[in-house]
């Protein structure tokens, strides 16, 4: 490009013409410096008052002055004008850490002591901190609030490291979103209930009585969902639609019944305890104490019907309870709420604030008195709150949440509700409502792969770190963010490790065998409205007598003609939309240009065969840890537990170019399931199986997989502890291929140590351990555009293979190789049975 002015101005027109870039750049928050950001009559506001108090001479000071009062005697002092509304923030004090540390005789100096941010400071961190007064509601929340007039204002105190010149923390439109991501203490003036006449904002926290639920507002939150919520509303499938009576608990009787059509009932998400030592473990009668306190709240919210897995699912009974389980998703989904214990560490805690005596107590809330007033710690939050619950460490919770409408939560401290569109405390039960981000757009908003700060709902409660929402920007990635979550969890028995996620796959982009994905580009999703070889019907009947060499030549220009009258029925200035669904039927839109079109060495139509193998290519993150589920069969990552896997080349991620295409070539490689459950099993091809199931997740008959490939030998294998060569901070597994000479070993991405011989933790080389590999798949890139089809033409293709040791008559998958390499050439074609 030309970079004189008018080569310039080209590149800034090309900026602006996009709007996306554009819109990434301007909504990059500024850094907000109350020194400069602040008019001067909102800093050091405490010093301002004091100076004007008769006796005391004026200075300029930027710290509390060591004649002056306690300031906190002074916030008590002067309560009307510390909460009065501001936009975002007014600056008071800036205070020394050491004040507050110890045992501070002030209860709201002991508050500040206990806020997350002065309560982890490191001590190599600054040694002060900040204290503001902010608005709950951010800039752009306050503009899309309901029924939110200027005097209804929410204020709240809170502390930032460093003092006003360089806060640690960005406080420009502070919100409650800032304080659920567990970056601020907030403390909010609350009042009784009864008592919120005497105040001008009905926004204030509320003090709760620590033995009861107020049954009312719980009530009040679920009718409000139901009217108000579009994305909460009934799934389109009910489960009379799909044929299933459904085993429940009349908490009135407290007898199981079936549940009769078009009734309404309530689900249980809880941990497991031991079962009772009785002769029926599973009778209602032997209901542990949670579930007794959720069968009481259940009637006290007015319904009668609850569903709790240990009690409606029949225990003995394995045909009945695998049933029940493949509809675990339709379950929590169709369940006009969802009881969430969150307290304690099993079933027998109980649900705090309710239930049979004696009740559960609460914690106490951390408030302080000033002057007739009080201030309620909001601490600790929801999140916070969630992520140190037993209850969030177990694999089954992590659907049972995220496939549910509506939640209850009883933590140790307060109820929270949680929908997918929002989310109330008791001690904020009056928040405002804020109307939704895209114009009122079906689930645009709360879009879970969405990379902007969206509300904590249903749809993303697990996703939040320390840095904020982690986001996902394809269905490839947001489905391996799910399953690195589950993969974190616990699981009492390991033969659940598909089972415990099968409501995330029946909802997921992708179809999906034991697990793995069957991965296209967006676009071309598969589809099982053709026939398995119609890919051949595009082409010229040839005759049989016809080259080889020939045939190919014929082929190819069929192929590229075709080719051609597609791109030019697709090619368009402005990319075309397309619709896309959210597993929690909301929708979004992308665009595209020619990533429908079947790529360099792709079948016209998507092949189930290549999307599953491509979904085989996962491979373990080698800075984690994994171990080995024994029943699950190792060639899916429900094998593993523990670390985190990913799942390179993803079709629809990061392009250089808008029109760039991610393709998955074949590669010649054939791959045959179980057609029955019979042993030896009877083998039927991936894609007439995949032409016969029902359903998003292919029929499963058995762990084995036929595969047919190009197979090679492993001749030596070389392991390397962590830090061995001075930099790395993972262990490294390296192969020598048989039949290669003068070429470096290939790195393998390994699933787990314990597939390595005993070694020393000084590293081992092993020779003839029977370790081969398989090629299963191969990515590239091309561009169809005439001026970059050229530029691509050369591009090597990334081959993705299997690791596998014998493992008796059959072959088990120990990792995974990736590399530009040919090595397949290497190798000889053969059948292979993966356990």
């Amino acid at each position: 490009m030309d970079w004189t002015n008018s080569g310039l101005d080209e590149l800034v027109t090309f900026v602006e013409s996009h709007s996306q870039f554009a819109k990434s750049l301007s909504s990059v928050p500024e850094p907000f410096n109350p020194a400069t950001d602040l008019p001067e009559a909102k800093l050091n506001r405490i010093n301002e008052w004091e100076d004007k108090s008769p006796g005391v001479t004026a200075a300029a000071s930027t710290s509390i002055q060591p004649n002056l009062r306690h300031p906190c005697d002074v916030l008590a002092e002067r309560w009307d004008e510390v909460f009065e509304k501001y936009p975002f923030a007014s600056h008071w004090f800036d205070y020394q850490i050491d004040s507050v540390s110890g045992s501070p005789i002030c209860a709201l100096c002991r508050l500040f002591a206990r806020a997350p941010v002065v309560a982890e400071a490191s001590e190599f961190g600054p040694k002060s901190f900040g204290v503001y007064t902010v608005n709950l509601l951010g800039e752009r929340e306050r503009l899309l609030a309901d029924d939110y007039a200027p005097e209804r204002y929410l204020m709240g105190l809170t502390a930032s490291m460093g003092d006003h010149r360089r806060p640690l923390r960005h406080l420009k439109g502070l919100s409650r979103r800032n304080h659920r991501h567990g970056t601020q203490g907030l403390l909010v003036p609350a009042v009784k209930p009864g008592d919120e006449h005497k105040y001008r904002s009905p926004y204030m926290a509320r003090l709760i009585d620590p033995k009861q639920v107020d049954f009312g507002l719980l009530q009040k939150w679920v009718t409000k969902c139901q009217i108000d919520h579009i994305d909460c509303q009934p799934p389109q499938r009910s489960l009379d639609q799909i044929g299933v009576t459904l085993t429940v608990v009349d908490c009135q009787t407290k007898v199981k019944v079936p549940l009769a059509q078009g009734e309404r009932y309530l689900a249980l998400s809880y941990r497991w305890g031991e079962p009772p030592k009785c002769d029926d473990p599973w009778a209602v009668s032997a209901a542990p104490r949670t579930v007794q306190d959720a069968m009481d709240l259940t009637l006290k919210l007015g319904f009668r019907y609850l569903w709790v897995d240990r009690h409606c699912i029949d225990q003995n009974d394995e045909v009945k309870k695998a049933r029940d389980v493949a509809i675990m998703d339709h379950i929590y989904e169709n369940a006009t709420l969802t009881i969430v214990a969150l307290a304690g560490s099993d079933d027998t805690y109980g649900l705090p604030g309710l239930g049979t005596e004696p009740v559960v107590p609460r914690n106490e809330p951390l408030q302080a008195n000033l002057a007739g007033h009080t201030l309620l710690s909001l601490s600790p939050d929801i999140l916070t709150s969630v992520e140190k619950s037993e209850w969030a460490s177990r694999a089954w919770t992590f659907q049972e949440a995220l496939l549910s409408k509506r939640c209850l939560l009883f933590t140790p401290d307060q109820v929270y509700f949680i929908c997918r569109t929002t989310y109330w405390s008791e001690f904020l039960p009056n928040f405002p409502n804020i109307k939704p981000l895209g114009g009122g757009g079906v689930g645009t908003e709360h879009d879970p792969y969405s990379g902007s700060d969206p509300e904590v709902t249903l749809s993303n409660l697990f996703y939040f770190q320390k840095g904020g929402l982690e986001g996902a920007s394809s269905e490839l990635e947001g489905l391996g963010r799910d399953i690195n979550i589950y993969m974190r969890r616990l699981m009492g028995d390991q033969n659940d490790g598909l089972n415990a996620f099968r409501g995330v796959l029946s909802r997921s982009f992708y179809w999906s065998y034991y697990g793995v994905p069957l991965v296209t580009r967006a676009g071309r999703e598969l589809s099982k409205m053709r026939k398995p070889k119609a890919d051949f019907e595009v082409l010229p009947a040839l005759p049989r007598t016809i080259s080889n060499s020939a045939r190919l030549v014929i082929e190819k220009y069929v192929r590229d003609r075709r080719l051609d009258k597609m791109m030019a029925a697709t090619a368009s200035v402005t990319p075309k939309k397309r619709e896309r669904k959210t597993i929690f039927g909301g929708t979004y839109y992308d665009d595209y240009a020619y990533d429908c079109l079947p790529g360099a060495g792709e079948p016209f139509h998507p092949s189930p065969t290549l999307a599953f193998l491509y979904g085989l290519g996962w491979a373990v993150d080698p800075g984690t840890t994994c171990h080995r589920r024994p029943p699950m069969p190792t060639w899916s990552w429900v094998s593993i537990y523990g670390g985190a896997i990913f799942f390179d080349r993803d079709p629809d991620g990061n392009k250089e170019l808008r029109t760039d295409v991610h393709t998955i070539p074949s590669s010649n490689v054939k791959v045959w399931l179980p057609a029955d459950k019979g042993s030896p099993p009877k083998w039927i091809e991936l894609d007439m199986k995949f032409q016969s199931s029902l359903a998003k997740l292919i029929l499963e008959h058995g762990p084995l997989i036929q595969i047919e490939s190009r197979v090679g030998d492993i001749q030596k294998v070389t392991f390397q502890p962590s830090g061995d060569d001075g930099y790395r901070d993972s262990p490294k597994v390296s192969a020598s291929i048989t039949g290669l000479v003068d070429t470096k070993p290939y790195e393998i991405y390994l699933d787990c140590l314990e597939e390595l011989p005993r070694h020393s933790s000084d590293g081992a080389t092993w020779s003839n351990l029977g370790w081969k590999y398989v090629l299963i798949s191969r990515a590239s890139i091309y561009n169809p555009e005439p001026e970059y089809r050229d530029a691509w033409a050369d591009w090597p293709p990334t081959n993705t293979f299997l690791v596998i040791r014998p493992f008796g008559q059959y072959w088990k998958r120990v990792g995974l190789l990736r590399t530009t390499d040919k090595l397949y050439q290497n190798g000889e074609r053969d059948v292979i049975i993966l356990a």
